[in-house]
């Protein structure tokens, strides 16, 4: 897992858990050099699990989950570092989530935000612990794992 990534999570946390005055929780996000590339994630689940239902970090470590699990099939991303960020992100207090959104909504939401800031769809993929590439990623790969991340999180 990439410890600088990390690192930024539990900034944002401690910022939104003590609610700093007058700043939303995207500006303190954005604020805290996570890049355009992470915040596509955060807007992407916030715009299907509706804006402030949940904090911005959850729905970061959330994006970091599901591309991990990505990154296996487009850049061969071991399943070893998956777990290993699992494990990270438990370590933080950071759980999984609970959602019932359709894959569809949520694919549709990840290319509306980047074709927001670029005219091409990559996703910033971890390539190796430490290194993350812009991926283009094929339709059938994207909605496979959607739809397998989207069940993996459905309330029980």
């Amino acid at each position: 897992a990439d410890a600088e990534v990390l690192e930024v999570i539990v900034e944002c946390k401690d910022l939104i858990d003590r609610e700093v005055a007058g700043i939303d929780g995207e500006t303190r996000l954005e604020a805290h050099t996570l890049g355009e590339e992470q915040v596509i994630r955060v807007r992407a689940l916030s715009a299907c699990l509706g804006e402030g239902a949940h904090p911005y970090y959850l729905f970061l470590a959330e994006g970091m989950r599901f591309e991990a699990r990505l990154a296996i099939d487009a850049c061969d991303f071991s399943v070893d570092e998956v777990f290993a960020l699992d494990d990270h992100l438990e370590d933080l207090g950071i759980g999984e989530l609970s959602f019932d959104i359709d894959p569809a909504a949520f694919i549709e939401a990840l290319r509306a935000e980047r074709f927001r800031v670029a005219n091409r769809f990559q996703l910033a993929l971890p390539k190796y612990p430490g290194v993350i590439r812009l991926s283009s990623i094929d339709d059938e790969v994207l909605e496979r794992h959607a739809r397998a991340f989207i069940a993996s999180r459905k309330p029980e």
